[in-house]
């Protein structure tokens, strides 16, 4: 009899409080309002990442990983910035297995960062 585990990929997500706070300081009453349509962009930007990948568009899918990585770093969103940029690399390495495997973490970096900036927004 064999043991079958499922491997769940967990990976901490990274929030730049400091960065969000700058923007409050910055645009004032309004931060909020531009954070939630950095929000929006980032889960639109995100559904463009992955419709350029599964079209196999590999320039496609290096510009909205680059996009992506850029409006994730500008609102705080660390990890989705770095995997982001991950995303836009493997665009260029060629390596399709490598971009696959990149494309999927993003997917799930992307879901978890736009719940955790949610929950934190919430609570601060």
């Amino acid at each position: 009899m064999q043991n079958i585990r499922t491997l769940t990929p967990d990976e901490p997500i990274v929030i730049d409080s400091h960065r969000i706070a700058q923007i409050r300081l910055r645009v004032g009453p309004d931060a909020d309002d531009l954070v939630c349509q950095a929000l929006e962009q980032i889960a639109a930007g995100s559904a463009r990442l992955h419709r350029a990948a599964r079209d196999g568009d590999t320039r496609g899918t290096g510009k909205e990983a680059a996009r992506l990585s850029r409006l994730a770093g500008q609102i705080g969103l660390v990890s989705l910035a770095g995997v982001a940029a991950d995303v836009f690399a493997c665009t260029r390495l060629g390596d399709p297995a490598a971009l696959a495997a990149t494309l999927e973490r993003a997917r799930r970096v992307t879901d978890r960062s736009l719940s955790a900036i949610g929950d934190w927004e919430t609570a601060g």
